[in-house]
C-alpha cells in the first residue's frame, strides 16, 4: 500500500492544515517506476502537481530513484549547455535557417506540452524523513557499532544497565513514577518491540533502544 496524505498552512489564520488523499494497494515490485506512477496520477487527480513545494517520503531506495529521476530540479543545479564547437558568419547562419524553415510546419506548442500521456512522470522537489533516517541510524548504524567497536559496545551496555535500572524501578512502584513524573516533567517510555529494539547477532537476544 501507499497511503498520500497533504498538508497546508491556511493563507488568512496560518493555520495548518491536512488531508488524506489516496490509500492504494501495489500489485507485483514497488519499482521506482511503479511509485512515480502511482504518486503522478494522484497529483493530477486532486490538481495540485503545481502547488506542492516538498514530497516527503522515507530513505526507501525505490523512493530516492523516483524523485531523483522524475523528480524537479532546481535551476542552480541544471547544468549548462555545452559550448559550441563551430561558428558560422552571421549572414550564412541566417541563410541556412531561411533556407530550413521553408518547409516547416509551425503549430501550436503549448496544447501539445499541456497533454499528459503518462510517458514522463513529473514530482516535485524531495524531501527525505528525518525521523526515518534517525530510525535506521538507531537501529541499523547501532547494530553495526555493537559488531564492530568494543569500545562502544562496552559503553551502551553500561548505559542501558542503568537505564533498564530506572526503567524498572518506575514501572514497578507507582510512587518512584510519580516522582519522575514531577521531577523530569514527563514519564520514561520503556522499550518494546515498536519502539526500537534490535536482535543482537551473537546471541539472538534483543537488546532495547531509546528512541
Amino acid at each position: 500500500f501507499i497511503g498520500v496524505t497533504a498538508h497546508w498552512l491556511e493563507p488568512q489564520t496560518l493555520q495548518r492544515q491536512c488531508a488524506a488523499l489516496a490509500s492504494k494497494q501495489f500489485k507485483g515490485p514497488r519499482t521506482f517506476s511503479v511509485l512515480a506512477s502511482a504518486l503522478n496520477e494522484i497529483h493530477t487527480e486532486f490538481n495540485i502537481r503545481e502547488k506542492i513545494t516538498r514530497t516527503t517520503t522515507d530513505n526507501g531506495s525505490n523512493f530516492v530513484k523516483a524523485f531523483r529521476v522524475y523528480g524537479h530540479v532546481d535551476e542552480n543545479n541544471n547544468l549548462a549547455p555545452a559550448a559550441e564547437i563551430g561558428k558560422v558568419d552571421n549572414d550564412e547562419e541566417k541563410e541556412d535557417e531561411e533556407t530550413e524553415n521553408a518547409d516547416v510546419e509551425f503549430v501550436e506548442a503549448g496544447a501539445i506540452l499541456d497533454e499528459d500521456d503518462c510517458l514522463e512522470y513529473q514530482l516535485p522537489k524531495h524531501h527525505r524523513c528525518a525521523c526515518h533516517l534517525l530510525n535506521l541510524v538507531s537501529t541499523v548504524d547501532v547494530s553495526e557499532a555493537n559488531i564492530s567497536s568494543t569500545v562502544y559496545k562496552r559503553l551502551s551496555r553500561s548505559s542501558f544497565a542503568k537505564c533498564t535500572s530506572l526503567w524498572n524501578k518506575s514501572a514497578k512502584s507507582t510512587i518512584a513514577a510519580e516522582v519522575i513524573e514531577d521531577k523530569c516533567k514527563l514519564q520514561l517510555l520503556r522499550p518494546n518491540d515498536t519502539r526500537g529494539s534490535l536482535e543482537s547477532p551473537e546471541n539472538k537476544e534483543k537488546e532495547p533502544l531509546l528512541l
